[in-house]
């Protein structure tokens, strides 16, 4: 049930709708969570806290072979 927990609380704090996740109440693309991940953990008192972790950016040899493949 952990799991579940984490993935629905995860989902939750999307509000947006992206690919296999859409939302009727947020039916749009929302550009913050494109440079986000969202983070869940376990605080000592066994609740879960979510933080939205800014993602590094891209290295070149990964933006070179996207380009490459466009």
């Amino acid at each position: 049930m952990t799991v579940s927990d984490a993935i629905t609380r995860a989902a939750l704090e999307r509000k947006e709708s992206r690919g296999a996740q859409f939302r009727e109440d947020y039916p749009n693309r929302d550009e913050q969570f494109d440079k986000v991940n969202t983070v869940i953990s376990k605080t000592e008192d066994g609740l879960m806290e979510i933080t939205l972790e800014p993602l590094p950016e891209m290295p070149d040899y990964l933006k070179q072979v996207i380009e490459e493949n466009r």
